[in-house]
């Protein structure tokens, strides 16, 4: 029973749709062997059984008080006579073992290293016997069990190389299928496996499959249209607005009172094409192999430039922006997604953070935007990375720590935010 139970315990753990296949054909066949045993045993029994009605019906037809012509057999040469009969009445030649035992009948009585069956009657205060020897038939009995396991076991074994094998042949169609959709190129487009798969099962899974591609052939390519068709038309009045702006600071009769209205409009302008640059980069899967290698961004020059355009915090509000160098970072990226990434974790901290020190440090190959605002909870920081998420104080719209994350991962980046010991809370970027 616990075998039973283990056996079963151990296949819920198999994976492999080889391997349950196996294990199903495998189990199939054991209790088909086993069930046969079973037929082998009660047929063995069965015909125990025969030969004691037998010996019944022989010990009523011999053993009565008229038999006395045989009662005095010599035990040694009756054993052999009459198919294996030998009669004996209460005397001397009777063996010891046998003149032991109660009137009735005995199975598998033994002496002189053989094996008897016995019947004893009792008529008139004398006991007869009648002894049969089955010493040949246990014997062929016990060979024969053993003929039977031995091809249990060769059965047991030649199912299972059998059993494994067919089950690699079934499942060989499935590997291949499962091999090839694993060696597609995501970038390829309109690819239809379909045609290559005959077997009805496969190919129906590899039909499914090439309905699934085909429409998402179709997302894919309106993806792609939209985004090349939102990045042009987002992209020209962009372009209009920042041209705009740098003639409006040429034209001799504009007011120097109005130059810093101009300088947040291109700096506006400037945050908006590099946040349309950087979705477009995200949105992309088709990238050069040196796209990485092909930009290289100075992170201390460029945390600095952008702490300069947020002085207008410090001048509104109680708050001193600081950047601390302690190590010289350059990373594998262009400045634009660098910087959104830089300027959304200082805008985070400025959202909450009404008064006290915001710092930009660099040291141990990683960027900490370090405040003395509200801190943050758990609750937050467990969904903070999630697209569209706002804690409690945020009145931002859920996408700046998203776009983060998303930037983040996509170079490879450890992005992480977290409570400090007393006040405020730290984003890190470990690069």
């Amino acid at each position: 029973m616990e075998l039973g139970i283990e056996f079963l315990a151990a296949m819920s753990k198999v994976n492999t749709l080889g391997a349950r296949i196996a294990l199903a054909m495998l189990s199939v066949i054991t209790i088909g062997v086993f069930i046969l045993g079973i037929v082998f045993f009660f047929t063995f029994d069965h015909m125990e059984h025969k030969l004691l009605e037998m010996l019944d019906s022989y010990a009523a037809q011999n053993l009565d008080e008229t038999g006395q012509e045989n009662i005095f057999l010599d035990s040694d040469s009756a054993l052999i006579k009459d198919n294996s009969f030998a009669r004996f009445s209460s005397s001397d030649n009777i063996p010891d073992k046998i003149k032991k035992l109660n009137v009735g009948f005995h199975h598998d009585v033994e002496f002189n290293e053989r094996s008897y069956h016995v019947a004893i009657k009792e008529f008139k205060g004398v006991k007869k016997y009648l002894v049969f020897d089955i010493t040949d038939i246990e014997t062929q009995e016990h060979i024969l069990s053993r003929i039977i396991l031995v091809a249990i076991a060769s059965v047991l074994v030649i199912a299972a190389w059998v059993t494994y094998w067919l089950s690699r042949k079934v499942i060989r169609p499935v590997r291949d299928f499962a091999k090839q959709v694993g060696n597609l190129d995501p970038n390829t487009r309109n690819i239809r496996i379909a045609e290559e798969y005959s077997d009805v099962e496969v190919g129906l899974i590899a039909r499914s499959f090439d309905h699934y591609m085909e429409r998402l052939d179709g997302f894919v390519e309106r993806e792609q249209s939209f985004t090349s068709t939102v990045s042009h038309e987002l992209r020209t009045p962009l372009s209009v607005i920042s041209t705009s702006a740098e003639l409006l600071e040429t034209n001799k009769d504009f007011p120097s009172s109005a130059k810093k209205y101009v300088d947040q409009i291109k700096k506006s302008t400037n945050e908006m094409t590099n946040l349309i640059s950087a979705l477009l980069f995200l949105a992309r899967e088709d990238l050069p192999n040196n796209y990485n290698s092909a930009h290289k961004t100075d992170i201390a020059q460029l945390a600095q430039s952008i702490v300069e355009t947020y002085k207008y915090a410090e001048q509104s509000r109680d708050i001193k922006l600081t950047v601390s160098v302690d190590q010289q970072i350059q990373v594998n990226a262009p400045k634009s997604h660098v910087q959104i990434v830089i300027s959304n974790l200082l805008n985070n901290a400025l959202r909450h953070t009404q008064h006290g020190n915001i710092q930009i440090k660099l040291n141990n190959n990683k960027l900490e935007v370090v405040d003395t605002g509200s801190g943050i909870d758990q609750e937050t920081i467990n969904h903070a990375f999630e697209r569209g998420f706002k804690g409690e104080e945020s009145s931002g719209y859920g996408f700046g720590l998203y776009i983060c994350k998303r930037i983040c991962d996509r170079y490879g980046w450890n992005i992480s935010i977290f409570p400090n010991p007393n006040i405020g809370s730290t984003a890190s970027v470990r690069f």
